[in-house]
């Protein structure tokens, strides 16, 4: 999957392509094993995407499986469960997005972040120990100086790869960079075709276009 593996947390504003990057990573995926993908906010259009690119790269649809859930609670006992429930050939888990069950938390149960770091996060890495990759997509809100990740200083002590992703405004390419001890280092950008295919490309600055919060309306989902 593009080099990745273990767990990789994917964040960036509203906007940004994070479902779109963890659709060509489950999709690559399949070609190897069996895919869960965690689906927290009833969003359904990423479904097309799936099957467009399980095809594109000559994957196997039935391989992934989605699972609606709403609710901070209800999810956190489907991940808690995952270890005694997963098939023995599943190579990837998809939680899209975590903060939405997060955000839940706040009108149902303040103890909801201490449970994701006492309970869930441990529970993904044990599973990744076992051999899996998991990715967790978390949407970037501003708080003092830029967009960051809820909860992104505990998440990314868990991450073996954190990836933020930003869409250049005015142009359909988002870039992804990784968070490292010396700042934010570029790693791979992607484009839209309009097959509705996710083409991953290696890093190219180009025209040096301006990168958008996607905030508003300027940015598709």
């Amino acid at each position: 999957m593009f080099g990745l593996n273990g767990l990789i947390h994917l964040s960036g504003v509203a906007g940004s392509g994070k479902t779109l990057f963890a659709v060509a990573l489950a999709s690559k995926a399949t070609r190897s094993g069996k895919v869960l993908w965690i689906n927290t906010d009833a969003k359904t259009a990423f479904v097309n995407h799936l099957k467009v690119n399980i095809d594109s790269v000559g994957g196997d649809r039935i391989a992934i499986s989605i699972l609606p859930i709403m609710g901070h609670k209800r999810v956190r006992e489907a991940i808690l469960n995952l270890p005694g429930s997963l098939d023995e050939d599943t190579v990837l888990i998809v939680v899209d997005p975590v903060t939405r069950a997060l955000d839940m938390s706040h009108r149902e149960d303040v103890m909801w972040g201490r449970e994701m770091f006492e309970e869930v996060m441990p529970t993904l890495a044990g599973l990744i120990a076992r051999g899996l990759n998991v990715i967790i997509v978390s949407e970037s809100r501003s708080f003092d100086r830029e967009p960051v990740a809820v909860f992104h200083r505990s998440i990314k002590g868990w991450a073996d790869h954190d990836l933020v992703l930003s869409r250049r405004y005015g142009t359909s390419v988002t870039d992804v960079t990784r968070y490292q001890t010396e700042g934010k280092v570029p790693f791979v950008q992607f484009t839209l075709a309009e097959e509705g295919v996710v083409k991953v490309t290696e890093y190219n600055e180009g025209d040096n276009s301006e990168v958008s919060d996607c905030s508003g309306s300027r940015c598709s989902a």
